[in-house]
């Protein structure tokens, strides 16, 4: 029998990648005072490994180097070890990942970073195979190297150490700048896109391929800004081309991380909640445009997946699936032709094999298929002599069996964190998708998980960086407030109900009280800066909206409901804090850039007054379809008379008459028209 195994101090932890890493011989620790006051005591470098649950190569560097018992050895006795889950403190991430990539060009996960005992990096990597491989320096070597070097050469250390926090200090601390932004900005960030659009392939750049839905977004908001068809064009042929690809999950739906080719075929196996959040509403736009059921369907199976796999008894969400499964990177989601054959029947599986490009010796590694959508379903139906409608019918049958089929494999984990910005850009996500689908199911969603958090405040009087079982977890930083802020405006677009304005203005004087700077401006992405080289100011979009840009949308958002100049204020002042970075590379500032739309052209709004929630629900998906992302949704639903003029002063006589069901207000310029009672006069009129 197997002599059971030792568990280290991250047995104790809640994070599940962290716990991963319980039964390793490396004598771990978490990111504690512990740690950081033995480093001291002894003088020796930290050595820092950060990771994700869901991250490959993570799992990869774990089984060859922290199982190994010499590797762990020798880390256990020049090193004093950390292991840090990014999504738990991406504060330490980002910090760590910019030196890393200051001092080799490139970053990663896993992050291998060593440090002195004063926290600062002097040498970093990402990956390293336990012995020389492929060009790459073997772990081994470099831990000897390495602590070698910091005895011996303290000096030369302590010069790269200076170096390397100047460097962050300078990145990652901008101060208040008083030159304006233009729309030249835009206009210049719009033909950088034009630039690396991929023509054949959809997307952005080349391999490794990630959706970049941040970018998709700005094309939507210029073209319902411009009415530039070329740019609606570049939106639904990426959208399209990802849909068919092998990033897709055609059977379970929704998106793995990113491809590794240009052509959306393999993924990168993991599937992360961020990404399919943000991924959605831009399908369900796709088709409020276009009319193509493909953009539906494709949205549908997103929300879908989400409900099915990521979400908590509470009602919100988890953060990842992992890539792997029983040992292998994607097994769970490969298919040989003979299972396909077996399941489905020789005859409905010749068909399902030319539909999703499935080869008798696989069209991947090992025999095995991944699937994508191989032809256009119009030719494949008149192949075989059936209608499109009938073919349709009938993958959808087939994608219900073989995920019974698959169902019954060894999954991969799932990362129970609900992670609180994550959960924030979902419930945005459902809110909008309602908005645009009117289906019941992401309304209730939405506010149901809207209401775990507004309950959470009214407990707690803040909000945390997680939730795990209904506790939360670790002090929330400017992202988590930000997100949701922005999804309780979001839930009071659908419900019209000001408790969420109120809510998020509560979040607001927290946030500002908390992470505000009083002294350059701009908002801190931590509470504090305790064990922290860099108290650090981000507005990077690299892949998710960043805390100060989230912000900035959220004050202009805010003012743009209530008119209170304060939040008008505050937008600026996000502004000319990152004004310099904007300009100098806005490539990376993709949500900000997206929010600029906004703060320059945005002058339209429909104020609806109704008196029954359900009047105003049944004619949502009518109103997405001329309000587009253009025009902003305010308005009443039986709120208190004083306390809806209170928050909102402009929608003083806005009432619906008693003989009408509806009511809606349209505004152009701060200048309202004549109330209209129905969605054809409404449509009548924003064209005016």
């Amino acid at each position: 029998m197997d002599k059971k195994k030792k568990m280290n101090r991250l047995s104790k932890e809640e994070s599940p990648y962290l716990r991963q890493h319980a039964s390793n011989p490396v004598d771990w620790y978490p990111w504690c005072d512990e740690a950081l006051k033995k480093a001291k005591d002894e003088d020796k470098p930290i050595l820092l490994s950060i990771g994700y649950s869901a991250c490959h190569w993570c799992h990869v560097m774990e089984k060859e180097s922290f199982e190994n018992e010499e590797i762990a050895k020798l880390m256990n006795d020049k090193f004093v070890n950390i292991k840090v889950d990014r999504e738990e403190r991406p504060d330490l991430d980002e910090i760590y990942m910019n030196a890393v990539q200051m001092m080799t060009g490139r970053g990663g996960w896993p992050l291998t970073v060593f440090l002195t005992p004063e926290l600062i990096p002097f040498y970093g990597g990402t990956y390293f195979p336990p012995e020389d491989k492929q060009g790459m320096p073997g772990f081994k070597k470099v831990l000897l190297a390495v602590s070698v070097n910091y005895v011996k050469n303290r000096k030369a250390v302590n010069e790269i150490c200076k170096k390397i926090v100047d460097e962050l200090r300078s990145l990652s601390i901008p101060s208040s700048s008083k030159k304006g932004i233009d729309t030249d900005l835009i206009d210049k960030y719009l033909s950088y896109l034009k630039s690396i659009f991929d023509g054949i392939n959809g997307g952005f750049g080349g391999a490794p391929k990630f959706p970049r839905y941040l970018e998709l977004l700005f094309l939507l908001r210029m073209y319902e800004k411009s009415k530039d068809r070329s740019l609606i064009q570049m939106y639904l042929f990426s959208l399209k081309k990802m849909a068919e690809g092998g990033i897709r999950d055609h059977i379970g739906g929704g998106f793995h991380r990113y491809s590794v080719d240009s052509k959306w075929f393999v993924p990168h196996f993991e599937k992360m909640l961020y990404d399919n959040a943000l991924l959605a509403p831009l399908y369900f736009n796709a088709y409020r445009l276009s009319e193509d059921s493909f953009f539906y369907t494709t949205g549908k199976e997103i929300v879908k997946f989400v409900f099915s796999e990521m979400t908590s008894p509470e009602g919100i969400f988890y953060s990842s699936l992992d890539a792997d499964s029983e040992g292998e990177e994607g097994k769970f989601y490969l298919w040989e032709k003979e299972e396909i054959e077996k399941i489905l029947g020789k005859e409905d599986s010749v068909i399902f094999c030319n539909v999703f490009g499935i080869k008798d010796d696989g069209n991947f590694e090992r025999g095995k298929n991944i699937l994508f959508l191989n032809k256009d379903l119009a030719t494949v139906a008149k192949e075989f002599g059936i209608s499109e409608e009938k073919l349709n019918e009938k993958i959808k049958l087939w994608k219900e069996i073989l995920y019974e089929e698959r169902n019954r494999r060894p999954k991969p984990l799932i990362d129970d964190k609900c992670i609180t910005s994550w959960n924030g850009l979902m419930i945005s996500a459902l809110a909008e998708s309602f908005f645009l689908t009117g289906e019941k199911d992401y309304f209730e969603a939405a506010v149901k998980a809207g209401e775990f958090f507004y309950k959470c405040i009214d407990k707690d009087k803040k909000i945390f960086r997680y939730y795990k079982n209904g506790k939360g977890i670790h002090n929330a930083i400017l992202e988590d407030y930000a997100s949701i802020m922005n999804a309780f405006i979001s839930i009071y677009r659908i419900t019209l109900d000001v408790k969420w304005l109120e809510k998020s203005l509560f979040l607001e004087e927290e946030l500002i009280k908390y992470f505000q700077d009083k002294k350059d401006g701009g908002f801190f992405n931590t509470i504090d800066d305790r064990n922290l080289i860099v108290r650090g100011k981000s507005a990077f979009d690299n892949p998710l909206p960043s805390g100060n840009s989230m912000l900035f949308k959220c004050f202009f958002d805010l003012w743009s409901i209530t008119g209170r100049e304060k939040e008008k204020m505050y937008a600026q002042e996000i502004l000319e804090v990152f004004s310099d970075f904007l300009k100098k590379a806005p490539y990376g500032y993709s949500a900000f850039i997206c929010n600029l739309i906004d703060y320059f052209y945005s002058n339209e709004e429909i104020f609806i007054s109704v008196r029954n929630i359900d009047e105003y629900k049944s004619r949502i998906k009518d109103i997405s379809k001329i309000s587009g992302t253009r025009r902003k949704i305010i308005g009443d639903c039986g709120n208190d008379k004083k306390r809806l003029e209170n928050l909102i002063p402009s929608s003083k006589g806005k009432e619906c008459p008693s003989d009408k069901a509806i009511a809606f207000f349209y505004c152009k310029n701060k200048s309202c028209f004549q109330p209209v009672y129905s969605i054809d006069d409404l449509k009548k009129t924003v064209s005016l």
